[in-house]
């Protein structure tokens, strides 16, 4: 998962830096994708897909993370 993590990271902070995603589009984005996690850990989705409690609850939080630092770079701390 480690190598999907960094991919996505990069992934993330070259739309950021290319300028065709914006900071606070990308800290909603990863708001939301982090509670659609932990909605998916506490078994409250339709899906066909295994439920790994610890490994979407790590996600989660590390998500909810990059969008608080997102979020911080905004309010002019950059």
């Amino acid at each position: 998962m480690l190598i999907a993590e960094e991919c996505f990271d990069a992934m993330l902070q070259m739309l950021i830096d290319a300028g065709l995603v914006h900071r606070s589009c990308a800290a909603v984005m990863l708001d939301r994708l982090s509670e659609r996690l932990l909605l998916h850990a506490s078994g409250r989705t339709e899906t066909h897909w295994a439920i790994r409690t610890p490994e979407l609850i790590d996600q989660a939080t590390r998500l909810s993370r990059m969008a608080a630092t997102l979020k911080t770079v905004i309010g002019g701390v950059s």
